[in-house]
């Protein structure tokens, strides 16, 4: 059995789920998922569980499953080195995420795992692209504006705009980590892109929308993107995705729509500085084909 604990909004739950599900299917064992997190009243920012709305193997760990592993976890940290001589038989390996980029041995990971991490790099699953891909559709059909959207969107040369600032600017300690992407940076990716793509059409998305009204100026057709509610990401997940080409922000939400976009002939434009915590700006976390400024 893998037990993944899912914690953030719904790109980390994505990258959580991704890493999880690629270690059991490779080791043919239950995937189960650890959703207290989102019950816990003294998290920084409010989430929901939001996995709910794709076509995932949902099966949720037990109280009982998820107190197993955490008195293991729990009892042989007490014991350390000593335990493991006195008591062998550690079944169950908890595994809590570094500060590394990757972590190869996480590949290697059999039966009897719990992940306590975000994993957001596509080489923890890109072997299971094709099953992670089928997987993260939508279970239900969309409403008839945004189906009306989508039908809009693939009829024109679309580029979807992510422009994330949320807690990103609201929450001092996010902040602090995150950082935002620059005026700077959406005017260089946009001029960028525009050289590249005839009769550029662009979608903005954000969940600032007058900020975004207010400074970026296109000089192009422009539609902004606003009539999704907070508990409708799924719904802009899918907009962006269906974009011939993506400028995202730094945000693990418009990563997952640049990477689910079919277009064989996609251009992405990615920030290369993805937060201010020097360690999570390592380009190691785009995809190769992914254009970083």
């Amino acid at each position: 059995m893998v037990i993944v604990k899912l914690k953030g909004g719904l790109g980390n739950q994505m990258f959580q789920y991704a890493v999880g599900r690629r270690i059991a299917v490779i080791n043919k064992v239950p995937l189960k998922l650890d959703v207290r997190w989102f019950n816990d009243t003294g998290k920084d920012t409010s989430r929901e569980y939001e996995l709910k709305h794709f076509k995932i193997k949902e099966e949720f760990a037990t109280s009982e499953e998820i107190k197993g592993v955490l008195d293991h976890h729990l009892f042989f940290n007490f014991f350390g080195r000593f335990g493991k001589q006195i008591f062998p038989l550690n079944r169950f390996s908890y595994i809590t995420e570094s500060n590394k980029s990757f972590e190869q041995e996480v590949m290697n990971l059999h039966d009897n795992v719990y992940l306590n991490g975000v994993w957001a790099n596509e080489k923890y699953f890109i072997d299971i692209k094709d099953l992670i891909k089928e997987e993260f559709q939508l279970k239900y059909k969309s409403s008839e504006a945004n189906t009306n959207l989508y039908q809009t969107i693939e009829s024109l040369n679309s580029i979807a705009v992510h422009v994330r600032r949320g807690d990103y600017v609201s929450n001092q300690v996010t902040n602090k980590y995150h950082g935002l992407c620059s005026i700077e940076y959406y005017n260089s990716a946009i001029a960028s892109i525009t050289e590249r793509v005839k009769d550029p059409h662009f979608f903005l998305f954000s969940d600032d929308p007058q900020w975004v009204k207010d400074n970026i100026k296109v000089n192009a057709p422009t539609v902004n993107i606003s009539h999704n509610t907070p508990g409708m990401g799924y719904e802009d997940l899918k907009l962006m995705k269906s974009c011939k080409h993506n400028i995202i922000a730094n945000s693990s939400f418009s990563w997952w729509a640049a990477w689910l976009n079919s277009n064989p002939d996609k251009i992405i434009f990615a920030p290369l500085k993805w937060a201010n915590n020097q360690q999570a700006n390592s380009k190691n976390h785009l995809p190769l084909k992914w254009n970083a400024i």
